[in-house]
């Protein structure tokens, strides 16, 4: 049998292959029929969507009499879909796309919001072991009969012997499976007219906006998508491109190129969404604060490859993300050299920094470290280091921001970014709290009441012995945000005695600036570049990352900073 080779005729910009499995037993090899079709008159078809995953063996197949290799998933999911006495037609990437020739990968990626609209239905596919499907879909329903109420007490109150029994597991092991979170299946579940398998409420927004006609950005999808997962991490851009808008209609100049190096593809999107749309969004996940993985990439550029999903972005915390300011106002341009060029208002620069971010809400370990985290940013407030004498009681924003208060209400405010409609109580229902959760951690820990530099009475923390169900509700709103807002940060003293959350890598001397367009002050790093025979004729610096400066707000005091530093981030 002679190795099977695609036709030389096939148009990868107007065509596409479909694969037609031959009806067989479980015990007979798998024979399979491709055709080209023109992409304007297409046949009934179904479309795989499925992971490759690790499952790297390679077993032949037969098409068209000749033989094809396969890797392991895909020639499991044949087996499966195929009909003991009906035939059965599919497009599968793997096998319809020609994978060693760049150029049909290029134009038939573009094709793909084509193909799975067009399909009847996309069958989403998970290669075994998939747990037992019967506890899985009765514990599905179980769940159903209870409640939310009734399963999350389950969790809540830490019945962890029910989560190991054998449904849980079952379910667990289903969800924690790669295919949620690969970047590709987005794609290929929005667009489908049915899909064999209900998902998650990501999906069905998505799949609700552009059946209503709404448009999704590139930049719209990014920011929602994250956590998608690509083996090859440039597909997590252009595996977005079938639903973005902006890319249909040529807005933004992006082609797919699997030629181009990875830091290449991931700095042109960046580059070219933040010039077209005007938004610091994208920096929300940027930095070298966060670990970063891929060589070569700027700082203002999030790496894909290693997103860190922990620590959510501060810069969603603040209403006023994107604004109405031309480009040129917001002075974000690309330089001459291909660097991005942007003006800054330098405030002040960090002159302490916790020893370590915060990690951790549950376990023994975990209650240790977050209540050292919180002994350590305590000092740090209190009493600072000796340059500084701590923050400056009362704290005082910097002008043109007026006010003052205490340093502990500076404190409490900085661990929740200062964002929410009800915490307009007085400091003592936030000193309750905020003891209360101390004291739990402690005594999680083995260790007793525990009193804070903010208070010189133990009985503090006995203050409500039963709060009044208002004041519970407030307690726990403002402990379940701190948790949210404080993990993966580290906590900051500026020079002038200002206290706030910054990303974990960050240094005393670095700077805290502000960016036109900007929702919340970034933390800046001076780079000089190696091996530069004479001094860098334009100063460039690295970002850091995002961060909140207690008193700082970034739009009214730009006005008081001006004029800006034009530098070039690198």
């Amino acid at each position: 049998m002679s190795t099977y080779k695609f036709d030389p005729s096939f148009d990868a910009v107007s065509e596409i292959r479909l694969l037609t499995i031959v009806p067989g037993s479980t015990q007979d090899p798998v024979a399979c029929k491709l055709k080209i079709h023109q992409v304007d008159f297409l046949p009934s078809f179904e479309a795989l969507s499925y992971t490759r995953g690790y499952n790297n063996a390679q077993n032949p197949i037969d098409i068209d009499g000749d033989r094809f290799i396969v890797h392991g998933n895909v020639y499991q999911a044949l087996l499966e879909l195929r009909k003991p006495k009906a035939y059965r037609t599919f497009w599968i990437d793997a096998i319809c796309v020609d994978q060693q020739d760049e150029y049909e990968k290029k134009r038939q990626v573009r094709l793909m919001k084509s193909i799975y609209s067009k399909a009847e239905r996309v069958v989403v596919w998970f290669p075994p072991p998939r747990g037992t499907t019967d506890q899985i879909i009765g514990l599905i329903r179980e769940l159903h009969l209870w409640g939310w109420e009734t399963a999350k007490s389950i969790i809540e109150d830490k019945e962890w012997h029910r989560l190991k029994a054998a449904d849980w597991i079952a379910l667990r092991d289903f969800l924690a499976h790669p295919w949620w979170s690969r970047v590709w299946t987005l794609q290929e579940v929005v667009l489908a007219r049915e899909i064999v398998l209900q998902l998650g409420t990501q999906i069905e927004w998505m799949r609700g906006l552009l059946r209503s006609g709404k448009e999704l950005s590139l930049l719209d999808l990014l920011l929602h998508c994250w956590e998608r997962k690509a083996t090859d991490t440039r597909d997590c851009i252009y595996g977005l491109f079938a639903l973005s808008s902006d890319i249909d209609a040529g807005v933004l100049d992006l082609e797919i190129n699997y030629n181009a190096a990875v830091a290449e593809v991931l700095t042109g999107a960046v580059n070219e969404v933040l010039l077209k749309h005007g938004t610091l969004e994208l920096f929300s996940n940027a930095g070298v604060g966060f670990p970063r993985t891929l060589k070569g990439l700027p700082s203002y550029v999030p790496d894909w490859s290693n997103i860190n999903i922990a620590a959510k972005p501060l810069y969603y915390l603040f209403d006023e993300g994107r604004q109405t300011l031309t480009l040129q106002e917001k002075g974000v341009r690309l330089h001459s050299s291909g660097q991005l060029q942007v003006s800054v208002y330098f405030l002040e620069n960090v002159a302490e920094v916790s020893s370590e971010p915060l990690t951790g809400m549950k376990g023994a370990q975990d209650n240790e470290k977050c209540l050292a985290w919180l002994t350590e940013v305590e000092r740090m407030t209190k009493y600072g280091s000796v340059r500084t004498q701590g923050a400056r009681d009362p704290y005082t924003p910097i002008p043109p921001l007026k006010g003052s208060m205490s340093v502990f209400e500076a404190f409490w405010r900085t661990l929740v970014a200062n964002r929410s409609i009800r915490w307009f109580q007085p400091p003592p229902f936030v000193l309750h709290a905020y003891l209360g959760y101390k004291n739990g951690l402690s005594k999680a820990c083995g260790g007793r009441p525990v009193t804070t530099p903010f208070t010189n009475a133990d009985e503090e923390a006995l203050r409500y012995p039963v709060p009044p169900e208002d004041l519970a509700v407030l307690e726990k709103d403002w402990i379940d945000t701190m948790r949210i807002t404080t993990y993966g940060r580290s906590f900051c003293l500026t020079n002038d005695g200002r206290i706030g959350l910054v990303p974990p890598g960050t240094k005393p001397g670095d700077h805290i600036c502000l960016l036109e367009g900007g929702a919340v002050p970034y933390v800046m790093r001076p780079y000089i570049a190696p091996n530069l025979p004479g001094p860098q004729k334009e100063p460039s610096f690295q970002l850091v990352g995002e961060c909140y400066i207690h008193g700082v707000g970034a739009f009214q005091i730009i006005e008081a900073y001006r004029p800006a530093h034009t530098v070039l981030l690198v």
